[in-house]
């Protein structure tokens, strides 16, 4: 009788070492999973802050291309200003004072649409520099 009582102990101690072991397989198991989820989510979030990055560089470039656009046109009008204020004062004294204060006025509205698209990026500007003088590119006259 003692000698079954043993083995009955020593089946019921068998069972609980496996139901011990299944229980610790399980837990392996889930901490695994879980692992794998963790990696996988910090995968995604690195994949979106990346993403997001990419994109704001691209703004900041896009910003940069507009101001040196904006900055270019306003360089242009002040030139082509300048040549043909050149070119009245040789003929016309007075005619060249009365076209000198619109430009002025002309080349400072460049500048502030200038200073206005270099502080809002992302905002064309949809006035041009010259129309307020009437002058175009094209229509300056080179010094002979």
């Amino acid at each position: 009788s003692s000698l079954l009582e043993e083995r009955r102990r020593a089946e019921e101690a068998t069972k609980r070492a496996q139901a011990s072991e299944s229980m610790a397989k399980t837990s392996e198991e889930r901490l695994v999973a879980t692992t794998r989820f963790s990696n996988q989510q910090a995968a995604e979030a690195d994949s979106r802050t990346r993403y997001l990055e990419g994109r704001q560089i691209s703004e900041i470039r896009r910003a940069d291309c507009r101001a040196t656009s904006s900055e270019r046109r306003a360089q242009l009008c002040e030139r082509n200003s300048i040549i043909v204020i050149a070119e009245l004062r040789r003929y016309d004294a007075k005619a060249a004072d009365r076209v000198t204060s619109p430009l002025r006025a002309g080349a400072k509205y460049a500048a502030g649409v200038q200073e206005a698209n270099s502080k809002t990026p992302g905002t064309p500007s949809t006035a041009s520099p010259q129309s307020s003088t009437g002058l175009s590119s094209g229509v300056a006259l080179s010094p002979s």
